[in-house]
């Protein structure tokens, strides 16, 4: 589910997605090969606004907020040794472009993550 605003210059969108047992069968609408995490249940959302400065000048910000229950791997690291009852992730972006020409563009932008992973085993915060 999502939404988007435009008003000039301006322009907003959030976005919801829950996925249940993502990985968990071959056949699945997202199949073990065709996701980033297995798990019970993955929910998203997220909300990004953008700003034109000028015509060809546009600065942006984005958040979003993943959360994964009863995590048991990820394709990227395999199987977890510890089932995590909760894995949450905070992207927070700040982004900028310049579009010189209708062809050519240039962009930057720097993204931060804080995770949370709590299993019986025990709890870990990276950044």
């Amino acid at each position: 589910m999502g939404a988007q605003y435009v008003a000039g210059p301006l322009s907003a969108a959030a976005t919801y997605m829950q996925i249940n047992n993502p990985g968990a069968n071959a056949g699945g609408s997202l199949a073990a090969d065709d996701t980033a995490f297995f798990a019970g249940r993955e929910r998203v959302w997220g909300t990004g606004i953008n700003y034109a400065i000028t015509d060809a000048a546009t600065l942006g910000f984005v958040y979003t907020d993943t959360d994964l229950n009863n995590a048991t791997g990820s394709v990227y690291v395999g199987n977890f040794a510890n089932t995590a009852s909760s894995l949450k992730f905070d992207n927070f972006e700040l982004n900028f472009k310049y579009q010189f020409t209708k062809a050519i563009f240039a962009g930057a932008m720097y993204n931060y993550t804080s995770g949370k992973f709590y299993s019986a085993a025990g709890n870990a915060k990276p950044k």
